[in-house]
């Protein structure tokens, strides 16, 4: 018989369905084999059905496991004591899904293989949603707790007579929660007991750290005691060269020797044998203490910082200087870890473990302020909160009073230097101190106390002496300064008064200083009646009012500055010229208008006065530099106008022919007027180019507007519109009106008749050198006079100065009796007119003046001929 195969079932690997197998078997017949077909598609087709089952199944319970872990956690985290049961609500949902999910897979084996591992899921989620809520209910207990305790330690800081009470009220209800273990109970029972007894010393700590320290530790920490607590190279030096000895020959385990604790291998460029302290010394200074940069650390670091530069190295020490913030405590805790690292190694003898240990031990209790034991961190009078607290929570109370103290000195300290800032200030404009301080009060100084209070003392004193010379003038002022005025006399006494006599000195520097500082403004501040003045001045509402009151401020002021004996009094104080120049740099008025408003505030008397301290602390632009000395409202205009357009602008309205032409025309235009500037300072010069820029800008705007055809003509126009009023003749500046012929011939004639005649030795300048007699210097001055003489105008062009330039260059004033010699130029004119005359008495003065000259000058000569 033929033999076709059949199938029979093997479970596949998902557990569920079965895979055919094929096998041989006898076929009776056709029919029986065509039978046997169709039952075997039969079973192929269930098969297949049972595998896709199996695979629906699986893939339901892999995404379902997915889905329920995120579900889960999404839930357990929203839930809070209080809600539904979490296990209740998450279980029936799962049951939902189980049933939903069963009844959508194709057979039943499927299906029972679904649900029996859904059961397995359920338990376990049960389990999760258990646990969960345990752990919430828990911990939402303990919060509660822990926040009933911070609240209870609270009470107990604010009011520490009640901590018994509350330590035992919340003890009870602690024990009485069945939901903790009992070993966590008795663990929050015992940290809240130390929680509250610390509050209770803290709260008593807060209040007065001084009386604490001194109540539980018998003595208040004394500055610099111990080890650390003293600052400075020397004192760091001292403890570490005890520490370190003197020659050895071979320095631990480098084999090298050392002497000082200086190791020759660590310092090959250094004989130690044959160093001296002094040279050691210097060494650790250079080389460790500078390296560290020990002068900018806390005095209580210094010295273990020094040691560990020297034992542990320069770069392990600045380490831990930046991880301890600069705490000792913690300094030394990172030198601890370091050395025990080094002895775990085994590289290094007990022997020098034991001495790395000690020289640390020292300095931990000197920076710690450590307690050699906890008894003698307890007094006789400690309260129990004390008693009860262990010896590291002591420790740390003891560190937290010396740190109050320390820090509430120097807050007091603090405010102290403040106080004698502001009474150092208030001293150097005479004022006292309202409330005065005592010695007691610079107790917070510590030893520099007493070097401060007799400094405020002298403060003191100088704020009187300030106020009394306030009315005296320059003069006397200088005098007292440069000790010329002195009350100590030989004998007893002597050293008390010369010190009374510096602080008078101080105190007249101190008011000469100010005076010259800001003269306008000492005298506002200081002279009764020009406060007063300034007042109205302030107060004034309408610009008629604020004009009258302004011009009579100023007299007020320059009158004050006259009895003052002040040599430059100014009309402007640094206030009002910086008011001034905030008013200019702001732009909103136009340099005619701001101009005009000036000369109106101040008055023709006072205004070129104004503008001239402006133009000397640089406050003016170009345009208000020239603005004042023009006499016609169009030029003033017309300065202003083109000050505001762009230069560039303006260059643009003319050919390259013709700029060239106005620069160098103007250029020489402004070489005549700056020859008869004279010796001319920072603003002058400023001045000079401000003519040269605006000269320029009004010659190319009448070019620009046809006005001149050529730049020379143009720039011509320009200089007759700017210094128009002005006529000169070498250096001297003269008004248009004037005849320089007659003025130059009237000044020469003064000068034989009224100057050369008259000078004497108060009127040479200073010999600096000293190399000629008073006798020498003055026939020197005369011939000088006669021969290298020359004529400025004044400031405001009314009259001639004279001036002598020296051999080196050098310009000097021609004096008469202090003053210079000055000749109005109507005087000069008139002096000219009389020496036309015949037989008038400028004749008989020149001759005169000849002969006397001639016999002056020979009785000179025969003294210094005698002499010889």
């Amino acid at each position: 018989m033929a033999t076709i195969p059949v199938y029979e079932r093997r479970v596949l690997p998902s557990g569920v369905g079965v895979t055919p197998r094929a096998q041989g078997a006898q076929v009776a017949s056709t029919g029986q084999a065509i039978a046997g077909v169709g039952r075997a598609l039969g079973q192929f087709a269930e098969q297949e059905m049972e595998d896709r089952g199996a695979l629906e199944a699986s893939n339901a319970l892999s995404k379902g496991d997915v889905q329920w872990r995120d579900q889960f956690t999404e839930r357990a985290n929203a839930w809070k004591p209080g809600d539904p049961d979490l296990r209740e609500s998450v279980t029936k949902d799962f049951d939902t899904w189980t049933q939903e999910t069963a009844s959508k897979l194709p057979t039943r084996k499927a299906q029972m293989y679904f649900q029996q591992n859904a059961i397995q899921m359920k338990s376990r989620l049960d389990r999760e949603a258990f646990m969960h809520q345990e752990r919430t209910i828990t911990n939402s207990v303990l919060q509660s707790t822990q926040e009933g305790i911070d609240a209870d330690v609270q009470s107990v800081f604010a009011d520490p007579s009640r901590r018994e009470e509350i330590i035992n009220r919340r003890v009870a209800v602690i024990e009485s929660i069945g939901r903790i273990d009992p070993a966590k109970r008795r663990e929050i029972s015992l940290k809240f007991s130390e929680q509250a007894n610390m509050a209770a010393e803290q709260s008593e700590l807060a209040a007065d750290p001084s009386g604490y320290y001194a109540r539980r530790f018998g003595s208040m920490p004394v500055d610099g005691a111990g080890v650390s607590g003293s600052g400075g190279f020397n004192h760091s030096i001292d403890l570490l060269l005890k520490n370190e000895g003197g020659y050895t020959k071979v320095d631990g385990t480098s084999g090298a020797p050392a002497n000082f604790g200086i190791n020759q291998k660590a310092n090959p460029d250094i004989d130690v044998k044959g160093l001296t302290r002094e040279k050691a010394v210097e060494i650790y200074k250079q080389r460790y203490w500078d390296k560290i940069n020990g002068d900018a650390l806390p005095p209580e670091l210094q010295a273990t910082a020094m040691d560990a530069a020297a034992n542990q190295g320069v770069a392990n020490a600045n380490k831990w200087i930046a991880e301890s913030g600069g705490d000792p405590v913690r300094f030394n805790e990172l030198r601890r870890a370091h050395y025990e690292s080094l002895i775990a190694s085994g590289k290094y003898t007990e022997a020098e473990g034991k001495s790395w240990m000690r020289r640390l031990s020292a300095h931990e209790k000197a920076s710690a302020g450590a307690l050699p034991s906890a008894d003698d961190a307890v007094m006789p009078t400690s309260p129990g909160s004390f008693m009860a607290l262990s010896y590291d929570k002591r420790l740390q109370l003891r560190r937290a009073a010396d740190s109050a103290i320390k820090q509430n000195t120097a807050v007091a300290a603090q405010a102290l230097r403040g106080r004698l800032a502001d009474s150092s200030a208030m001293a150097k404009d005479g004022i006292l101190d309202p409330q005065p301080l005592t010695a007691e009060s610079f107790a917070p100084l510590g030893v520099d106390g007493a070097v401060a209070f007799a400094e405020y003392t002298r403060t003191q004193q100088l704020a009187r002496d300030v106020s009394s010379f306030k009315g005296a003038d320059n003069r006397t002022l200088e005098a007292v300064a440069s000790g010329g005025v002195v009350r100590a006399v030989a004998g007893a006494g002597y050293a008390a008064e010369d010190a009374r006599d510096k602080v008078r000195q101080q105190a007249a520097a101190s008011i000469l200083q100010q005076r010259n500082a800001d003269p306008a403004g000492y005298a506002a501040k200081n002279v009764p009646a020009v406060t007063e003045s300034m007042r109205s001045m302030l107060d004034a509402k309408t610009p008629e009012d604020q004009a009258v009151a302004t011009q009579a401020f100023t007299r007020q002021t320059l009158a004050a500055q006259q009895t003052m004996g002040v040599r430059n009094p100014r009309v402007l104080s640094k206030a009002a010229v910086d008011d001034l120049g905030v008013r200019i740099a702001k732009g909103d008025e136009s340099a005619a208008d701001l101009t005009a408003a000036l000369e109106a505030q101040y008055g023709k008397q006072y205004f070129p006065m104004v503008m001239r301290e402006l133009m000397q602390d640089s406050k003016l632009p170009p345009a208000m530099m020239i603005i004042p000395d023009l006499p016609a409202a169009d030029a003033r205009e017309t300065v202003s106008r083109l000050s505001a357009i762009k230069r560039s602008d303006l260059d643009a309205g003319v050919d390259a022919g013709m700029l060239k032409d106005i620069k160098a025309k103007v250029t020489d235009h402004i070489a005549e007027f700056r020859l008869s500037a004279g010796p001319i300072g920072k603003a002058g010069a400023e001045q000079m180019s401000a003519y040269q820029e605006m000269m320029e800008r009004v010659a190319i705007d009448f070019a620009a507007r046809g006005v001149h055809k050529n730049g020379g003509a143009a720039a011509d126009a320009a200089r007759q519109m700017l210094i128009g009023k002005y006529q000169f003749d070498g250096t001297l500046r003269m008004p248009a009106g004037v005849s320089p012929g007659a003025v130059t011939g009237g000044l020469s004639k003064t000068l034989q008749s009224t100057v050369l005649p008259v000078l004497t030795e108060t009127d040479v300048p200073v010999d600096i050198t000293g190399a000629r007699t008073g006798t020498e210097a003055l026939i020197e001055w005369r011939n000088s006079v006669a021969s290298r003489h020359f004529w400025l105008a004044n400031n405001d062009t009314t009259a001639a100065q004279l001036w002598v330039k020296g051999k080196n260059g050098e310009f000097f004033r021609v004096m008469q009796n202090g003053q210079q010699v000055e000749v109005p130029f109507d005087a000069a004119t008139n002096m000219a007119e009389l020496a036309a005359q015949p037989h008038n008495r400028a004749r008989a003065a020149q001759r005169t003046y000849r002969e006397s000259l001639a016999a002056g000058t020979r009785k000179i000569e025969q003294q210094m001929q005698q002499a010889k």
